[in-house]
């Protein structure tokens, strides 16, 4: 029982780590659209990725492949507008 709940404490840590980690890096990005602080875009992305692993796990999947869209988008823009160099 005591293994059990040790492994679901290590489960959360990991995840909010990486959540934390995704929204930190996300930050940059962000704040080229919106003049917003750091902390709340940080806290508005760690509440939103809570909010779709709370609603499901389909969810939750369509929404890391949508940012993974985009992020693609904008490597290609990138990668374009240096080609024509």
């Amino acid at each position: 029982m005591i293994e059990a709940a040790i492994s679901a404490l290590r489960l959360e840590a990991v995840t909010l780590t990486s959540t934390a980690a995704v929204a930190r890096g996300s930050v940059f990005y962000a704040q080229a659209f919106v003049a917003l602080p750091t902390a709340a875009i940080v806290a508005a992305l760690v509440a939103a990725c809570t909010l779709a692993a709370c609603i499901g796990v389909r969810e939750s999947v369509a929404i890391a492949a949508a940012m993974t869209a985009i992020e693609v988008g904008g490597l290609v823009v990138v990668i374009a507008a240096g080609w024509s160099d």
